[in-house]
C-alpha cells in the first residue's frame, strides 16, 4: 500500500512539474529517500551503490538539459560568490577517527537479495522506469539536436 502511495505521488508530481530543475531536484530528494531506506533496511552498500548510479544518470541528464539552454553568463553574481565557493574546497579541520568507524561483515551478497526487500525493489524498478519515461518524454519536446557551439 505504501508502495503504491509512493508511486502516486512521483505520478502527480511528474504531471505538475514542467520545469525540468524542478523535476530533477525532486528526483533527487527521491532517490536520497530511497537510499536512506536502503541503508537503514540493512543493506548499506546497496543504497550506496544505488544513490551513486541514479547521481551520476542525473548527471548526464543535467548535462544534456544544460547543453540545450542557452549561453547566459552572470559575472557580477559569479565574482560576488566565487571566494565563497572557495572555501568549500579546503579540508575541514576536523579529522575523522577510523577507531570509531565499525565495519560490519555480518551482511552477505545474498542477503541483497531478501524477499523482505521484494516491495523496495519493485519501487526501485518502477521509479527508474518512470525516470526512463520522463527522460523520453522530456527529449521529445525538443525536435532539434543540441544547439550549436559558435
Amino acid at each position: 500500500m505504501m508502495g503504491l502511495i509512493v508511486l502516486l505521488v512521483f505520478y502527480i508530481m511528474l504531471v505538475l512539474f514542467d520545469e525540468i530543475l524542478f523535476f530533477m531536484l525532486f528526483l533527487m530528494v527521491f532517490a536520497s529517500l530511497v537510499s536512506v531506506l536502503l541503508i537503514f533496511n540493512g543493506t548499506p552498500w546497496f543504497g550506496l551503490i544505488f544513490f551513486l548510479i541514479y547521481v551520476s544518470g542525473l548527471l548526464v541528464l543535467f548535462g544534456y538539459m544544460m547543453a540545450m539552454s542557452p549561453n547566459m553568463i552572470n559575472a557580477p553574481f559569479a565574482l560576488k560568490y566565487m571566494p565563497v565557493s572557495l572555501l568549500f574546497f579546503f579540508p575541514s579541520l576536523r579529522q575523522v577517527n577510523l577507531d570509531m568507524i565499525k565495519i560490519n561483515y555480518f551482511h552477505d551478497i545474498v542477503d541483497i537479495f531478501n524477499y523482505s526487500h521484494l516491495s523496495l525493489y519493485l519501487l526501485i524498478t518502477l521509479m527508474l522506469f518512470l525516470s526512463l519515461v520522463s527522460v523520453v518524454n522530456i527529449t521529445y519536446k525538443a525536435p532539434s539536436p543540441l544547439r550549436n557551439f559558435l
